[in-house]
C-alpha cells in the first residue's frame, strides 16, 4: 500500500469518526434545550439513554447526590408506585454506570463544581444546578422491594435504590450553592 493512499484512508477513517460523533451528540440533544426536572419526569422512558441538559434541585449529603424538584405534576410512576421526583447523579465510570458513553466527560466543569461544593464546608449543600449527562434507567421497575407500611416497589438507583434513574454527568454548572437550609424550598424558582 503506497503512503498516498494510507494518508487517504486515514484522514476518511478520521473524518468518519468526527461526523459521526458529531452527528450522534446532535440526535442525542432533544430540541437543543434544556428541560427541568418535572418535564424529564413527566416522560422519563422517552429520554432512557439520551443526552440531555437538565436543570434542578441539588442536593447533596452522606446519602445522597442527586438534581430534583420539590414536586411534579406528573411524576414517574411504576406498577402505581409514585416514584421521588429527582435522579441520582454519577460520574463516567462510577459504579453503576455502562462502561461506554456517547461523549467525554467534561472535567474542567465537574472539578469546578466539586471546588464550589467543598468552599461551604457543609455536610449537606443544596443549590440550583444545570446539568447534562445521559439518562440511565433500568430495565425492569417490577414491585420487589417493600417499603415500610407494606407497599411495594421496584428497584431504583442511588441511597436504597430509591430514585427512578440516574443522570451520568457529562458537564455541570452551578447557577446557585449554599449550605442546606431547611427554610430554602426551592433554589430553581424561576429559572
Amino acid at each position: 500500500m503506497t503512503v498516498a493512499r494510507m494518508l487517504t484512508l486515514a484522514i476518511l477513517l478520521l473524518h468518519t469518526t468526527w461526523t459521526g460523533t458529531a452527528m450522534q451528540a446532535r440526535a442525542e440533544t432533544p430540541n437543543e434545550r434544556r428541560l427541568t426536572v418535572c418535564e424529564l419526569m413527566a416522560d422519563l422512558n422517552a429520554y432512557s439513554n439520551r443526552v440531555v441538559t437538565v436543570v434542578g434541585e441539588y442536593m447533596s449529603d452522606p446519602e445522597h447526590f442527586s438534581i430534583g424538584a420539590e414536586s411534579c405534576e406528573q411524576p414517574f410512576k411504576t406498577f402505581g408506585y409514585e416514584w421521588p421526583t429527582a435522579l441520582q447523579l454519577r460520574l463516567v465510570g462510577g459504579r453503576d454506570t455502562p462502561s461506554k458513553v456517547p461523549f467525554e466527560a467534561d472535567t474542567a466543569s465537574i472539578e469546578s463544581f466539586y471546588h464550589a461544593v467543598r468552599e461551604l464546608k457543609a455536610l449537606s449543600v443544596q443549590g440550583c444546578i444545570e446539568v447534562t449527562g445521559m439518562v440511565q434507567m433500568k430495565d425492569d421497575y417490577s414491585p420487589t422491594f417493600t417499603m415500610r407500611g407494606g407497599q411495594k416497589r421496584g428497584l431504583g438507583f442511588g441511597h436504597m435504590n430509591s430514585l427512578p434513574g440516574q443522570l451520568i454527568v457529562k458537564t455541570v454548572h452551578v447557577l446557585s450553592l449554599q449550605a442546606y437550609n431547611p427554610a430554602t424550598r426551592c433554589m430553581c424558582c424561576n429559572r
